[in-house]
């Protein structure tokens, strides 16, 4: 529900309505009762067809014209709180009470408000607890005790007075509220969630997860704050598995949310243990900071960043030359940037270690590197990568700089063609998982999974690695169906969007292509359609799939269509 913009028109008005004189109101022709109960009854239609905006329209107009309704602005209040504009909807929900102290509805959101309002002064003063501060709770538990006194058989009240005696640390009142709030809860997911949720804070975690199970059970829609929940729980107890499930399910419903998908990257790495540090194959380097390094690039592969950038700065710290550690900094901006994360400040901070390259170290790193200082690639690295593209050097690694800089150029065709063209008969496994590894920060999981499947001897390492672009595909794939689905709803736009988000994920992606070129091309961008296609086409081509979801015969059917 987004209120944000229309929200504000309508709030403006109203705080006109409360704080100017009442005189002002006297001569404006107030609505007819019976008009007053149709537009009320037409607003909660809007709500509850989701038609937000239609709501606030008519609601707005409504306030204008009949300015001491309690119902109105019981309505805003309510649209306010769902929306989290906490410090509107308690202004509205008191404005509601004064006008009518019956509304039980108002007087529930302000208790939750005022417990909110005292977890937030609470998490940002380290100040024991103020006068002001126990004011909110008392106030809070008036609401609900006034609540319960009027309607004995709502759970509401039981619930927010728990959640009130838990932050007073009062063991006997919470557990009591929670015994009601049980007797009263009926199938209602949202009344099941805020008990688990209490549940999950009082540390009662098998329990929790009851009742959060009979919330996703009983919910008439995809809700996935339940499943986020669970994943939680079941993270704390140690299952990791059922953990990683929960949190796929969450993304599957609402795949927008970057602290999820950090959570479950975080996860992957206490699924694959990244402890086995000594069984690196027989061909690494003797150096003591081999370790290191292994760990710092594994830490950068989940998103670890903070424990990443430590283990790298303590190499380069010893040796402020070492080529990997370098690279490995490098890579770990580059991740943050695609991220939407540049010119951080520890970015500048660790600048200086870049001031004296050696020359060992790869072009793609210090371009990469450089790359991150902007928002998005400028003219001039542009020109740089395509320099590095086309540089004609025989020598092994500036070839494979020059496949990196093709695909990070976006041309992934001729980057996988060149690499193709690279013989690994005569490297060793750890450069083999090296490279691997270089690649797949570039996001060529493709290529990178090719590389992988030619060690002789796999270590742990490598199946860390192997289960990332696993882990990189399949959240690739829930982007898709998401986009597949609003495609075959004809919501061509949405779709559009939703492909582009599953190719910044995967950039090599066939099918993502492929129904990328159909949306584009409903919507009327047909050269833009064509250019996917022949991507998907020569992606095909250079990557055979067992069953394609078109052959050349079709493809050129379609361009033929397409560019008549």
């Amino acid at each position: 529900m987004k209120l944000k913009t229309a929200g504000k028109i309508i709030l403006l008005i109203i705080i006109l309505i409360i704080t100017c004189n009442e005189q002002v109101y006297a001569a404006r022709p107030l609505l007819k009762p019976k008009k007053s109960i149709n537009i009320i009854e037409n607003i909660n239609f809007y709500i509850n067809s989701n038609q937000t905006q239609n709501a606030l329209n008519l609601l707005n107009k409504a306030v204008l014209n009949d300015p001491y309704n309690p119902k109105l602005f019981s309505i805003a209040a309510d649209l306010f709180y769902k929306n989290s504009q906490y410090s509107e909807a308690e202004m509205l929900a008191r404005k509601a009470i004064l006008l009518n102290p019956q509304d039980n509805n108002c007087l529930l959101i302000l208790g939750n408000i005022l417990i909110r309002n005292y977890k937030t002064n609470k998490l940002y003063n380290e100040a024991p607890p103020s006068d002001q501060d126990f004011s909110m709770l008392n106030e809070s538990i008036k609401c609900f005790n006034i609540v319960s006194e009027r309607d004995p058989s709502s759970v509401l009240p039981h619930i927010g007075l728990a959640k009130i005696y838990y932050i007073q640390n009062n063991q006997s009142n919470l557990y009591n509220e929670l015994f009601k709030a049980k007797e009263l809860v009926d199938n209602n997911s949202d009344i099941l969630f805020e008990i688990g949720e209490l549940l999950f804070e009082c540390e009662s975690y098998e329990k929790a997860i009851q009742y959060l199970k009979k919330s996703i059970s009983a919910s008439s829609k995809d809700d996935y704050k339940a499943h986020a929940l669970l994943a939680e729980i079941y993270e704390k107890l140690g299952n990791f598995e059922q953990a990683q499930n929960e949190y796929i399910a969450t993304l599957k419903i609402n795949d927008s949310q970057p602290e999820i998908k950090d959570k479950l990257e975080d996860l992957n790495s206490k699924i694959v243990p990244v402890s086995d540090v000594k069984q690196t194959t027989k061909n690494t380097e003797k150096n003591s900071e081999i370790p290191d390094i292994l760990q710092a690039d594994n830490f950068l592969l989940m998103n670890r960043f903070s424990e990443a950038r430590e283990l790298y700065l303590k190499i380069l710290q010893k040796d402020p030359v070492n080529t990997e550690a370098l690279s490995g900094l490098s890579e770990l901006y580059y991740a943050q940037w695609l991220l939407g994360y540049y010119n951080t400040k520890k970015y500048y901070l660790d600048c200086s270690y870049f001031n004296n390259i050696p020359s060992t170290l790869s072009k793609i790193s210090i371009l990469k590197f450089k790359l991150t200082a902007e928002p998005k690639m400028t003219d001039t690295l542009e020109e740089s990568l395509e320099q590095t593209a086309n540089n004609k050097s025989s020598e092994y690694y500036d070839k494979f700089d020059a496949t990196r800089a093709l695909f990070l150029l976006g041309n992934y065709i001729n980057a996988g063609t060149k690499l193709k063209e690279l013989s690994t008969t005569d490297i060793t496994d750890y450069d083999k998982f090296k490279m691997a590894k270089m690649l797949y920060f570039d996001q060529n999981y493709t290529e990178s999974d090719n590389l992988l499947k030619k060690i002789t001897k796999p270590d742990n390492f490598t199946k860390t690695l192997k289960n990332r672009i696993t882990f990189k595909q399949n959240q690739a794939d829930i982007i898709f169906e998401k986009g597949l689905m609003l495609y075959k709803e004809k919501n061509y736009p949405a779709a559009i969007s939703k492909f582009e988000e599953e190719l910044k994920i995967f950039p090599t992606d066939k099918k993502g292509h492929l129904y990328y070129a159909y949306a584009l091309q409903k919507t009327g961008n047909t050269d833009k359609a064509v250019e996917e296609l022949n991507i998907y086409m020569n992606l095909e081509l250079l990557y055979p799939s067992q069953k394609p979801e078109l052959k050349q015969k079709g493809i050129q059917k379609i361009k033929k269509s397409w560019e008549k």
